[in-house]
């Protein structure tokens, strides 16, 4: 569907199609469209956007642009209010070592990295 809202404004383009198709928020409902690959020119588009949910089993609203389950699995993740998984890096020994907090560090999370590799 088109919608007269577009991706600068996630709020009122997902209100427009929650209207259109019947969508009501609830508890444990979650809207998330799939974007045309139109969108990708679009300012303020991005591959991927989620809300982070207020508790994990409050309602979410979420866009994809890809099928990719991971794709969908990590921003479905932010609608049940789960932060980006990171890693604690290390030089030498971890009790010796100076170690840093990195983002999106934790390739086994579903919240870490996508498969690809690039960022979200």
């Amino acid at each position: 569907m088109a919608t007269s809202a577009g991706c600068a404004t996630p709020e009122a383009m997902w209100d427009e199609e929650a209207a259109t198709v019947g969508f009501v928020a609830g508890p444990g409902k979650h809207l998330l469209p799939r974007l045309s690959g139109e969108t990708a020119a679009q300012s303020g588009c991005f591959y991927a956007l989620a809300q982070v949910g207020a508790a994990p089993a409050s309602d979410g609203r979420l866009y994809v642009r890809d099928t990719a389950v991971s794709l969908i699995a990590h921003d479905l993740g932010h609608d049940f209010r789960l932060s980006h998984s990171s890693a604690e890096q290390c030089d030498g020994a971890v009790e010796a070592g100076t170690c840093r907090l990195a983002a999106y560090g934790d390739y086994y999370d579903v919240m870490g990295p996508p498969g690809d590799g690039s960022a979200r």
